[in-house]
């Protein structure tokens, strides 16, 4: 059984970062930021469908000031809005 892969969005200083647990830090560089927390979120949660389809086990996690928490669908349709 494959390991679940963690998706994480966080903020690097300079925009939103989406970034996979475990990468090298050279991916973490090259990674472009997203001037939103709502485009990056997005962002990941497309890519977790994605990696679900395929038979991924996969998990979005948001860094904040408050640690670190799962993100689903329903709770980012919520950000949207306000």
């Amino acid at each position: 059984m494959a390991a679940k892969i963690h998706i994480v969005v966080r903020h690097n200083g300079a925009g939103w970062q989406v970034l996979t647990i475990g990468k090298p830090a050279t991916s973490a560089e090259a990674a472009r930021p997203y001037s939103s927390r709502e485009q990056a979120l997005s962002d990941a949660l497309f890519s977790a469908r994605m990696l679900d389809a395929l038979g991924e086990e996969v998990e979005v996690l948001l860094e904040g000031s408050d640690g670190v928490r799962p993100v689903t669908e329903e709770t980012s349709q919520i950000w949207l809005r306000h």
